[in-house]
């Protein structure tokens, strides 16, 4: 028993049992569902209390690692449980060194934008979510534009607006990030966004 109490302690980061809740150890250790989950769990919250997220890539950001974060609060239907881990990157290095790690924990992901028209079970998401809205760097150059994945499809267009540049007009309205739109090649009213785009610089894997 003092073996498997150890054992908990060292893997679980954030979920730890004392010595008073040893029984209750080995009853949840006769259901293997329980101990697939426990263990999973555990898991995904030592990616933050093992050094293996937070120092590498956030310092001191800790508003950027979110634990059991309700997806309703990023969803415009506002419906979703709770993620296991949601993650906000702020610059494309955080992104490729998050999802290097995920990997190699064997820790389901996925992106998430401004979570327009997202639909989310109420049992949330079991894994870890990246969200692309800290990913908000936006520049122009002549008659173009440079765009990170987090920016909102609205600034890119009064961005364009204020430096006289047209074509993105009919997409102005579309209310998710520059990134979704990419990636499902968003349109309204004719346009799509492939008609205006140039060149992506995408993470591969």
């Amino acid at each position: 028993i003092q073996h498997l109490n150890g054992l908990l302690r060292a893997t679980s980061g954030a979920i730890y049992y004392d010595g008073e809740n040893q029984h209750e150890i080995l009853k949840q250790l006769a259901t293997s569902e329980i101990v697939i989950a426990t263990r999973f769990h555990a898991v995904v919250l030592g990616l933050v209390s093992q050094c293996r997220v937070l120092p590498v890539l956030y310092s001191n950001k800790t508003k950027n690692i979110l634990k059991e974060e309700p997806l309703k609060k990023h969803t415009s239907f506002q419906i979703g449980g709770p993620a296991d881990l949601m993650l906000i990157p702020e610059c494309a290095r955080e992104v490729a060194e998050i999802s290097r790690i995920l990997r190699e924990e064997e820790i389901p992901y996925f992106f998430m934008g401004n979570g327009s028209n997202l639909l989310v079970s109420d049992k949330g998401y079991r894994g870890a979510v990246i969200k692309t809205t800290g990913l908000c760097e936006i520049s122009t150059s002549g008659n173009s534009m440079t765009v990170s994945a987090g920016v909102m499809m609205s600034k890119a267009a009064n961005l364009l607006l204020r430096n006289g540049l047209s074509g993105f007009e009919a997409l102005s309205g579309i209310p998710g990030t520059v990134g979704g739109a990419v990636c499902m090649n968003a349109g309204a009213y004719g346009s799509e966004i492939k008609d205006v785009l140039t060149e992506t610089t995408y993470l591969d894997g």
